[in-house]
């Protein structure tokens, strides 16, 4: 396992209900098969709402920047559908403790090297406060907005996205590790002897 993203985040933001997050961050470390992430929720969500997501994913954006020309593709695509992060099996999550932390399970994405940008997706819930750990000034990060817009599903979504350059929401760790081989146990075949010929005579 290889930690290929890791951020320490400082200070708090809410009021996210119903946003759509495309968060591109630069990467430390080449695709081994599969990644996780990890969330962190405000130092106040006890006060300002529950850090509550319907639907998280991952995906490998189209440019090796954040904020690419003008005119040019958003940062904010990725080269294919992403791939949605699951907790425990299910979609989404809800944090509701101040500080508290989840973890994704681990999920299959390859392809990416250090010279790509992943572009993490959370699609925050309607009710709850939508407050998460917040780092501003980042060098290595930015992040892209919509409200009331699911884009988890989407490579390259529509609409009339804003930029916070040098912005991360929520996300601290992205991890990654080989693919398990799945070993397929064949059937044993019966053997069938040949059944000698018997020969009378008299």
């Amino acid at each position: 396992m290889t930690t290929i993203f890791t951020e320490t985040l400082s200070s708090d933001n809410n009021g996210n209900t119903n946003y759509s997050f495309r968060q591109v961050v630069e990467i430390t470390g080449n695709a081994q098969g599969q990644v996780r992430v990890t969330f962190k929720a405000a130092s106040n969500v006890s006060t300002n709402g529950n850090f509550t997501t319907n639907h998280c994913a991952i995906g490998i954006s189209t440019q090796s920047t954040a904020y690419g020309p003008a005119g040019g593709p958003l940062a904010l695509n990725t080269t294919a559908k992403p791939v949605e992060l699951t907790f425990g099996g299910v979609s989404g999550f809800n944090l509701t403790a101040n500080g508290q932390t989840i973890v994704s399970d681990w999920i299959n994405l390859s392809g990416f090297t250090t010279t790509n940008m992943l572009v993490v997706v959370m699609d925050w819930a309607s009710t709850g406060g939508g407050d998460a750990f917040i780092g501003s000034g980042l060098s290595n990060a930015g992040l892209w907005y919509l409200a009331s817009a699911a884009t988890y599903n989407v490579a390259a979504p529509t609409g009339s996205w804003s930029g916070a350059p040098g912005e991360l929401d929520g996300v601290t760790l992205i991890e990654t590790q080989a693919a398990p081989v799945t070993v397929i146990a064949m059937p044993r075949r019966a053997i069938v002897r040949p059944r000698r010929k018997i020969s009378w005579s008299n």
